[in-house]
């Protein structure tokens, strides 16, 4: 019987191991002309998803986590060099966070706040809207981010969309600061400013975790965060990373997997005895 609890921890442990959201085979990198490899979060007007801003300019929104590597990128990123780097960022077996927005309808207005991606590292600071088009949703860094909180704007009023993106934080005690932070961020666009365009922004969580950046502690990393994000008709979202149901599917499974241990540990007593 200790060796059949020391099996069953055993298991458990190696499925927690292997259970990292880091996805596997081809991430469809290509500024957003086709999407393998990311999960459609919903549209910017779906209830639990919509923040703030127009209900009518709506957008899809995707994500993905993957684990970095030459094999990974299919396709060819659009906008900028792709993924050199000039220091860690962006290295083999680095923690890649990806963030695609997708516009499907209504007016695309040249000087809207585009590709804003707010981090919520203790999950604690935004929330959706209670309704559609309500105004009780919490997405502004300003009103409700935390210490240690970071924002980066990748396109934003008058900035080319293949343009380096500008890093706001980590949030201090009362306010964020601007830097030339670039390195853990790439952003590949397709048609900026027209119907239909799209973004897929990047950011190395591996280089970013525990980052001092001019003297400003970013907040720990975990596997477990929320977004705001700014995408077309300057409408904002809120979303869970990773997606919600993983840690469900998770337990789902093990609790099967222990069943059946179960089950076959009782034939194997009834055999015996």
């Amino acid at each position: 019987m200790k060796n059949s609890t020391c099996l069953v921890l055993f298991a458990i442990v190696a499925i927690f191991a292997f259970a990292s959201p880091v996805k596997a085979g081809f991430i469809d990198i290509n500024g957003g002309s086709s999407w393998s490899g990311w999960s459609l979060r919903g549209k910017s007007n779906d209830l639990g998803v919509y923040g703030r801003g127009s209900t009518s300019n709506v957008f899809e929104i995707y994500t993905t986590i993957f684990s970095f590597n030459n094999n990974t990128v299919s396709g060819s990123p659009a906008g900028n060099s792709g993924f050199s780097s000039t220091s860690g960022a962006f290295q083999n077996g680095n923690r890649i966070l990806g963030v695609g927005i997708r516009h499907i309808s209504g007016s695309i207005s040249s000087s809207e706040g585009l590709g804003i991606v707010r981090f919520d590292l203790g999950k604690d600071s935004y929330k959706a809207a209670a309704s559609v088009g309500g105004s009780d949703g919490r997405t502004s860094s300003t009103a409700y981010a935390d210490a240690g909180d970071f924002n980066t704007q990748f396109n934003g009023p008058g900035r080319a969309a293949s343009a380096l993106p500008v890093f706001y934080g980590p949030r201090a005690t009362g306010s964020f600061f601007v830097s030339s932070y670039t390195d853990p961020f790439r952003g590949f666009s397709r048609n900026i400013g027209a119907s239909g365009a799209t973004l897929q922004m990047f950011f190395d969580l591996t280089e970013l975790s525990n980052a001092v950046v001019n003297t400003h502690q970013i907040g720990t990393i975990g596997d477990d965060f929320a977004l705001s994000i700014r995408g077309f008709g300057n409408t904002d979202v809120v979303v869970a990373v990773p997606e919600p149901g993983t840690s469900a599917l998770l337990f789902l499974g093990l609790t099967s997997f222990v069943a059946r241990f179960r089950r076959r540990e009782e034939s194997e007593v009834n055999r015996l005895s």
